[in-house]
């Protein structure tokens, strides 16, 4: 089974912060067959413990009947994230046989479930590369190269000003495990994305520095403003990371998924790094700056400027 899982990337980080992009430059690279598991969280959340965790519960799945039990509550509409989601019409579609076979095939581990239920959803050839985009697993990427050591991880990172604007112009409010009434108020609802934003944002920041010195060969850090002003050099640096051939149609990625603009164009779009600024309020702008300021400075971000060219 694992013939297959040996190009697996997992592509993390904070929200709005370039995970879509990174896939639209992938899809347009022609030597690979790039398939997107987007939100499993199998590792985890920021505040939420893995999959595997609820796994255990179940049962030894060396058990035939633990394995019903498993397909069972991956039907149960429990699990958060489009994964989980897509595997629900997958089991109707296909049926729950089919799952079952593939997890009672597998060696039942942590790894080889994981590994079962994406073969199950999507067909996996040899030029395929997985890329299981879960932007919370950059809390957990420990756990993941622990249980595949051979993967790559991908964090991609943003200036957190422009990780709040695009977040509040979202039409969705995000997932916050608050109660109804606190965002029900617009101006609460800001206090408390602001200070969430934030607060994740500082904590990823320092564990960048972690990670980047204990997994020099397995994490690669993708700055989005970056790719955006000097794209070819960047995406030579990820293919080279990846082991994958650049191909000059991945500088010409779709544009979609923006929270400003509704535009199936290709390319770059610079005034993504400057759009934002005008919409910040003044508040907004010294709350972060205050308690942001050094990892700002230490990531390129002055007070005033998008970046520092």
């Amino acid at each position: 089974m694992d013939v297959y899982f040996n190009k697996m990337f997992f592509l993390t980080g904070l929200p709005r912060s370039g995970s879509k992009l990174i896939e639209n430059i992938l899809r347009k690279c022609p030597s690979i067959d790039y398939k997107s598991i987007d939100e499993s969280y199998y590792f985890g959340r920021f505040i939420c413990g893995p999959v595997s965790k609820n796994i255990k519960k179940i049962g030894n799945m060396s058990l035939d009947v633990n394995i019903y039990k498993l397909v069972d509550y991956f039907s149960s509409n429990k699990l958060h994230g489009n994964f989980w989601k897509n595997l629900e019409v997958s089991i109707r579609q296909k049926g729950k046989e089919k799952l079952l076979d593939k997890l009672l095939n597998s060696d039942r581990s942590e790894r080889g479930i994981y590994q079962a239920l994406i073969q199950f959803q999507i067909s996996i050839e040899r030029d395929t590369i997985i890329g299981d985009k879960s932007g919370p697993h950059v809390f957990h990427i420990p756990e993941i190269l622990k249980l595949f050591p051979e993967a790559k991880i991908i964090h991609h990172y943003r200036d957190p000003r422009a990780i709040l604007v695009s977040e509040l112009s979202r039409s969705k409010k995000s997932f916050l495990p608050l109660p109804k009434f606190l965002l029900k108020s617009k101006r609460i609802y800001s206090i408390i994305k602001t200070l969430h934003i934030l607060i994740t944002w500082i904590i990823v920041s320092k564990l960048h520095y972690i990670y980047e010195k204990r997994y020099q060969h397995s994490y690669l850090r993708i700055l989005f403003e970056d790719l955006v002003l000097y794209p070819e050099p960047n995406i030579k640096n990820m293919c080279k990371f990846l082991e994958i051939e650049y191909h000059p149609n991945m500088l010409t990625p779709e544009q979609w998924g923006s929270s400003f603009v509704n535009d199936n164009s290709d390319g770059f779009d610079i005034y993504t790094l400057t759009r934002w600024q005008s919409k910040l309020k003044t508040w907004m702008k010294l709350l972060i700056w205050i308690f942001g300021k050094k990892h700002l400075r230490m990531n390129g971000y002055d007070k005033n400027n998008v970046i520092n060219c």
